[in-house]
């Protein structure tokens, strides 16, 4: 049986996925987030002055950001 023909007999198994999902997941939330935290790394900002390739504005800025996480 394939997923979509389990999952569409009933709202039990949908039920029971719930339940999984909140005792692993919805717990394990706040470890995992507050491990991103400690690991974030300020990105590098470049902004610039490029020639447009329209007539009608002159130029044009870009920002371009790097070396971040997440």
């Amino acid at each position: 049986k394939n997923f979509t023909e389990t999952a569409c007999k009933g709202p039990a198994f949908l039920s029971e996925r719930r339940e999984e999902m909140n005792k692993y997941c919805s717990s394990n939330v706040p470890v995992v987030y507050g491990y991103l935290l400690d690991k974030a790394v300020e990105p590098y900002i470049r902004l610039r002055s490029v020639e447009s390739f329209s007539t009608r504005h002159p130029a044009m800025l870009v920002c371009s950001a790097y070396d971040f996480y997440p």
